[in-house]
């Protein structure tokens, strides 16, 4: 009888102690405060409405990656009131569903569409990108210069593609408007960077050997054009410009004054950009920001 009632005192002894415990840790905090909410976001803003639209969402650590690269553009002031479009084709998803996505705005008009009865879709690979066979794939961005363009204008933008195969005479992203104005960006015509942002014809910057990289053509004035190549500069260019074209943009060829694609892209695009023009500091720090994300993903 006696054992019997130390055992029962001892056992309210170790309730009372665990209760005190309880009541001091985080999850007794929980329990006292009813409107506690535990820190679950730990993405920023912007990448969090990316991440919210994906149908497949990346690993822990691959959304990790992104949200750093996101947060960085965003931190540099590259993101609010300078980005119109920020495609993303290496990632973990290789479906419409994630490739699409305008990332500055996953829920508005810029995201992807195929136009043709191809789906370029089918030829991504996982954490490189979208493997364009130069025939018959091309992705339309919905966004025409002239009328959609928020934060840029024909002397104030900039377009950009990372690569990851050697391609020549191939245009990543553009449009030709009826009156033969341009806007579109061959990374290697013929082993030179060669463009057009708003002018009546395309702009030869340099010579440009590599295989794969960051390629962006940017304009500052009516006749300032540069071109740089992994954050480096390759040139400058007095080509005159005169409007934006009044076609939307194509990716993966460039959209012939709104009768089809032409010059389609045959390789892996990685990553299309548009934005406003740029700077020497600009083009480096972007291309730092990318390229980190790249190499940790594997390329």
């Amino acid at each position: 009888m006696v054992i019997e009632l130390k055992h029962t005192k001892m056992k309210k002894l170790l309730l009372l102690i665990t209760g005190l415990l309880l009541l001091f840790s985080v999850e007794g905090q929980i329990l006292r405060y009813s409107n506690y909410t535990a820190p679950t976001d730990i993405y920023c803003t912007e990448y969090r409405a990316v991440y919210n639209a994906m149908t497949n969402k990346p690993s822990e650590t691959h959304a990790g990656y992104q949200n750093a690269m996101v947060k960085s553009l965003v931190d540099g002031g590259y993101w609010t009131g300078r980005m119109e479009l920020f495609y993303v084709f290496a990632q973990y998803g290789t479906a419409s569903t994630e490739l699409s996505l305008n990332w500055v705005a996953p829920t508005g008009s810029f995201n992807l569409s195929d136009p043709d009865s191809v789906n370029p879709y089918e030829h991504a690979v996982q954490y490189q990108g979208i493997d364009f066979n130069g025939t018959d794939d091309y992705l339309a961005t919905n966004y025409i210069p002239s009328s959609s363009a928020v934060n840029i204008s024909v002397n104030d933008a900039t377009i950009g593609v990372w690569m990851l195969t050697n391609t020549t005479s191939r245009i990543a992203i553009g449009a030709i408007s009826g009156t033969g104005v341009y806007m579109e960006l061959w990374p290697k015509d013929h082993n030179t960077l060669t463009g057009s942002i708003g002018s009546g014809d395309n702009t030869v910057i340099d010579s440009l050997s590599a295989t794969s990289g960051f390629i962006l053509l940017t304009r500052r004035a009516e006749a300032e054009i540069e071109g740089y190549f992994n954050g480096s500069s390759l040139g400058t260019d007095d080509n005159t410009s005169y409007f934006l074209p009044n076609d939307q943009l194509f990716i993966g060829a460039s959209n012939n004054d709104g009768g089809g694609p032409t010059a389609l892209y045959d390789g892996i695009i990685s990553i299309i950009l548009v934005m406003d023009a740029v700077s020497d500091s600009d083009a480096a720090a972007i291309y730092n920001i990318l390229d980190t994300y790249m190499t940790a993903i594997g390329n």
